[in-house]
């Protein structure tokens, strides 16, 4: 070998010691477990939300082992829930989103999984154990992060709108269809959620009609074809919500605007339905970790990692791009394995998992569908209203102040407020009587109550209706909801 060779060599295993070192050389861990001793209320895997994302990652941490709490956030079980027949859900066929959410809740709590009805208020990224506050002021200390909050309902944001919400004006035909047996009604939107509306409205309104913005529509063809044989259903291309009017009580008029003839024009509807696509769920994690131009929670390319380690997103609340649920899903287990990983680089196993039983976050009871989160021994304060004679007999007649919850089982929006309806009652049940009704076993009271859009809370002192309150609540929205009925 000549000495030129030889130089080469040595040099070039020189350099290739040097990349390894760099490449190889330990990362000082700034998660460490013993950071962990001295909490309580200590959560490895906290999902915020319980859509696909969040119930998939649910699914996945509770098989890898590790103790994975659920909070089911405003929205329970996402968007899925307020879907007529979903027929591209992998290994079901054609089956209602409410029914497809609420199995696999129930199967994720099988496996392990703790699900509470808990809105997550506000997070702190900013050292690990990571901080969560729940609305009514409970606070955990998360080593891993799933945020999978989903997205909202775009509106139109006119004149109106905002006064006549929840009086007419809605976003879930699943819940609110029934209260328009023989009206007029108007979906504002061009996809595939506006022709599931118009699908699901058809059999209970006298005529839906769909605005268009555009000259076209952005429905899938087979969703087109069953919405146009339909009679009672028309689309109108080219217009604009402008304003929405009414009664006071309640809409009965659009103000619409004919792209194409430049001129407004009334429109007579007794119910608004926006379908207008979705806004990533981002406000609770805004100035804590990066968000994209357009909102949504920014990821590393081939991961479901954000800026923050520890804290990963998964769903629409990330996605722009595909927004299905099964995608979502995918990306909920992406994110559960992502965790095992970090929490496995933390120092967390097994010994450890089992050292810290005591001090992880469990509640004596977890909530299941339609159910309080109660310990086993307290007794409900919540009475079903089973009819117009027990009505008239127990809540007209009441010496204290009564509040009626007026539910439904297909609504998830009810389903979710249900736990806290009861968890409100075992509050204040000794000086507010509290009754629940379910509006499709007794609609003829809530007819009489001119009960329109569920979740509904109506309060009853001496007799007479003193206020009422339409969607759903915090358990602290609640609670100061009951409080100013309570004398002394």
């Amino acid at each position: 070998m000549s000495l030129r060779n030889m130089f080469l060599l040595v040099f070039g295993f020189l350099g290739v010691g040097v990349v390894l070192f760099f490449v190889f050389i330990p990362e000082k861990n700034v998660f460490q477990i013993k950071q962990v001793e001295n909490k309580t209320n200590v959560v490895p895997l906290a999902i915020i939300g319980s859509g696909p994302a969040g119930l998939s990652a649910a699914l996945y941490g509770a098989r890898l082992g590790i103790h994975t709490v659920v909070f089911e956030g405003p929205k329970p079980g996402g968007q899925l829930t307020e879907t007529g027949m979903v027929e591209n859900w992998p290994g079901v066929g054609r089956e209602r989103g409410p029914e497809i959410m609420k199995s696999m809740r129930a199967y994720v709590s099988s496996l392990g999984a703790i699900i509470v009805p808990e809105v997550i208020a506000s997070v702190d990224f900013s050292s690990w154990p990571y901080r969560l506050i729940t609305d009514d002021g409970q606070a955990f200390n998360a080593l891993s992060v799933i945020i999978a909050t989903g997205s909202a309902p775009r509106v139109l944001n006119i004149p109106g709108e905002r006064e006549y919400w929840g009086k007419g004006i809605t976003t879930c035909a699943l819940c609110d269809a029934p209260f328009y047996k023989n009206k007029d009604v108007v979906i504002v939107g061009a996809g595939d959620n506006a022709f599931e509306q118009a699908l699901q409205l058809a059999s209970q309104a006298r005529t839906v009609i769909i605005l268009v913005r555009s000259s076209r529509v952005r429905a899938s063809a087979s969703m087109q074809q069953r919405v146009r044989a339909l009679t009672n259903v028309s689309l109108q291309f080219n217009k604009e919500v402008k304003q929405v009017q009414g009664t006071g009580e309640w809409v009965n008029q659009l103000l619409v605007f004919d792209t194409k003839r430049r001129a407004m024009e009334p429109l007579k509807a007794d119910g608004l339905f926006l379908a207008i696509g979705h806004e990533p769920r981002t406000a609770l994690v805004a100035g804590k970790i990066k968000l994209r131009a357009d909102g949504s929670i920014m990821i590393k390319d081939g991961s479901q990692q954000t800026s923050v380690s520890g804290v990963f997103a998964a769903g629409d609340v990330e996605d722009t791009v595909y927004r299905q649920a099964g995608v979502a899903a995918g990306s909920g287990i992406k994110s559960a394995i992502e965790v095992s990983m970090f929490l496995q680089s933390c120092g967390w196993n097994p010994v450890h998992a089992q050292q810290m039983q005591t001090r992880l976050y469990n509640p004596s009871a977890v909530a299941v569908a339609g159910k309080s989160n109660l310990p086993v021994h307290a007794e409900s304060k919540v009475r079903q209203l089973s009819s117009v004679n027990m009505f008239e007999r127990e809540v007209l007649k009441a010496t204290q102040p009564v509040i009626i919850d007026f539910y439904a089982h297909h609504c998830p929006s009810c389903m979710h407020m249900l736990p806290v309806f009861e968890a409100v009652a075992q509050q204040y049940g000794r000086d507010v009587l509290f009754y629940k009704l379910d509006t499709s076993a007794v609609p003829v009271l809530a007819e009489r109550l001119k009960v329109e859009r569920i979740p509904c809370f109506i309060v009853f002192n001496g007799g007479e209706q003193v206020a009422r309150y339409h969607s759903i609540m915090s358990k602290p929205e609640m609670s100061t909801f009951v409080r100013q009925f309570i004398v002394g």
